[in-house]
């Protein structure tokens, strides 16, 4: 994926409490719903782009977030059970989306998932209410706010002394594709060298020893 060029989805945080304007976008001539089903399934063109709903009827908010606004105009995303017509994931069409569309698919994938997985209260079990145009959740019974796990990691590229770089393959994907970084959680109290090292462990066999060749620092999770 091509991460060269800026996004221009702008996630609006200080208008996200005005429910005036949020009403005003939603009927916006130029409003747009992606739909996101099971397993991040999201709508798509017969070019591998992403398929747009317009915006109709009456905003949802226990359903329908949104996104930001792209280019000026509003995009929003929606959970549903079902996508018609063609659909892919992130994975299978990230690589031929602009960087604007590829901003989009991340941040609905990612938000539809969590309202659909999560919309209870960690505390006390109560259903939730989504609140700043779906951004965060909140529970009416204990009065907690709630807000999407973000879990600190590192993405590296695993290189031996001849250069060459380590490729990963799933047996799930087209037999041509692979991955050419690595993924790991990074573990409370535990650095950047260590968590690369298990995760490499886990995904290749050979694996002796990790040296650190350049790192960008990371977040520390406080809460």
């Amino acid at each position: 994926m091509d991460w060269s060029s800026d996004s221009t989805l702008d996630r609006v945080e200080e208008h996200r409490d005005d429910a005036a304007w949020l009403h005003e976008q939603w009927h916006s001539p130029t409003a747009r719903v992606l739909p996101v089903g099971p397993g991040g399934r999201l709508p798509v063109a017969s070019d591998a782009t992403l398929r747009y709903a317009p915006a109709a009827g009456e905003l949802d908010p226990m359903t329908t977030h949104l996104l930001g606004l792209a280019d000026g105009e509003p995009i929003f995303c929606q959970v549903v059970d079902t996508v018609a017509g063609d659909t892919a994931t992130v994975r299978e069409i990230g690589h031929r989306l602009t960087a604007t569309q590829s901003d989009v698919a991340f941040s609905a994938t990612a938000l539809a998932n969590w309202h659909r997985i999560e919309p209870r209260c960690s505390a006390c079990g109560a259903l939730t209410e989504p609140r700043r145009a779906g951004l965060m959740r909140h529970c009416p019974e204990c009065g907690r706010d709630s807000w999407p796990r973000t879990d600190p990691a590192v993405i590296v590229a695993v290189t031996n002394g001849d250069d060459e770089i380590l490729l990963a393959h799933q047996t799930a994907w087209p037999p041509a594709v692979c991955r050419c970084s690595q993924a790991s959680s990074r573990q409370v109290n535990r650095w950047n060298r260590p968590s690369i090292a298990r995760s490499s462990r886990n995904q290749a066999y050979g694996w002796e020893s990790c040296a650190t060749s350049a790192a960008n620092p990371g977040p520390i999770p406080v809460r």
